[in-house]
């Protein structure tokens, strides 16, 4: 499974990565944030949220963590060439009161059965979807033994990084992602 789109603030750029590494009808599992769930609208009818569920446009619940609305998420696959061959959503009962009274047990029978009207509506808080690439990607070639060679701009699509130590450089672009313990984080650019 590939969870992307959760912590990704150019979604559209982080599925067209994904494409680019999938072999022709390859395909990929996404799980995003609903932000057209019912929570969410009862919510905003109640005036207790300011941002609308109903828009198209990501909302930022929390720095770096988003909500999409499923029509967007459908729209972005399709300009970047996949077919959604499946839709499931989960979560449905993702109510405190609910959790405290009811027994886990029943709430998960009740959410399995659940899960097949994501084919119809999302209006569940998570939603997941098989997606497969019928149009060509871009499938890099790279060298095996360096690791950095499997990595390319983010920002401008520049192959291969400049490994600065504390940081990778884009060469093309100059834009920077730090690397903190060994590991690279391509979330957030570095100040210049």
């Amino acid at each position: 499974m590939i969870r992307v789109l959760h912590h990704m603030a150019d979604a559209p750029k982080a599925l067209e990565q994904v494409r680019n590494c999938l072999q022709p009808n390859g395909v990929f599992i996404l799980e995003y944030a609903n932000k057209l769930n019912l929570k969410a609208i009862a919510r905003y009818w109640l005036g207790k949220q300011a941002w609308n569920p109903f828009t198209l446009e990501p909302v930022e619940f929390v720095k770096l963590n988003f909500d999409f609305h499923p029509k967007a998420i459908r729209q972005w696959l399709a300009e970047l060439g996949f077919a959604v061959r499946r839709t499931l959503t989960l979560s449905h009962f993702r109510v405190r009161a609910l959790k405290r009274t009811l027994p886990t047990g029943i709430l998960v029978f009740f959410d399995s059965l659940l899960q097949w009207t994501g084919a119809f509506i999302q209006m569940a808080p998570s939603v997941f979807v098989k997606a497969q690439l019928t149009k060509q990607g871009i499938v890099p070639q790279v060298e095996r033994e360096n690791v950095l060679s499997y990595f390319k701009c983010p920002n401008c699509g520049h192959h291969p990084l400049e490994d600065r130590e504390s940081h990778l450089e884009c060469s093309r672009c100059k834009k920077r992602w730090g690397v903190a313990e060994g590991i690279y984080d391509f979330r957030e650019l570095l100040a210049s």
